[in-house]
C-alpha cells in the first residue's frame, strides 16, 4: 500500500510503500517498471532486500501495560451504564407481547 506511481514515455514506474507483518510495519525501497505497450515484462530497477533491514522499533513497542490498565476501567464504566440499560430494558420489554 502507498506505493508511488508515475507513467513517463510509455513506461509504468512503481516505488516502495509500505508492508505490514503483524504490529511492525516495514518501507519498502523498491523501484519497478513496465513497458505499457507491451505488458508483458516488470523490470526491477532497485531490488528491496528485507534481509538487510533492521528493527528499529523496541521489542515492545505497542504493548504498553499502562494503556491495558485504563482499558480495564474504561471496561468497568461501561459495565455500569450497561447495568442501567438492563434495567429499563426489563421494564419496556415487560409489556410486550410475544406470538
Amino acid at each position: 500500500m502507498n506505493a508511488a506511481i508515475v507513467v513517463c514515455k510509455g513506461q509504468l514506474f512503481v516505488y516502495g510503500g509500505l508492508f505490514e507483518s503483524g504490529s511492525r510495519q516495514y518501507t519498502l525501497s523498491d523501484l519497478y517498471s513496465l513497458d505499457l505497450h507491451k505488458l508483458d515484462v516488470w523490470k526491477t530497477l532497485i531490488a528491496n532486500s528485507l534481509n538487510s533491514s533492521e528493527w528499529l522499533g523496541s521489542d515492545s513497542e505497542g504493548d504498553s501495560s499502562d494503556d491495558d490498565e485504563d482499558d480495564d476501567d474504561d471496561d468497568d464504566d461501561d459495565d455500569d451504564d450497561d447495568d442501567d440499560d438492563d434495567d429499563s430494558s426489563e421494564e419496556d420489554s415487560s409489556g410486550m407481547e410475544t406470538e
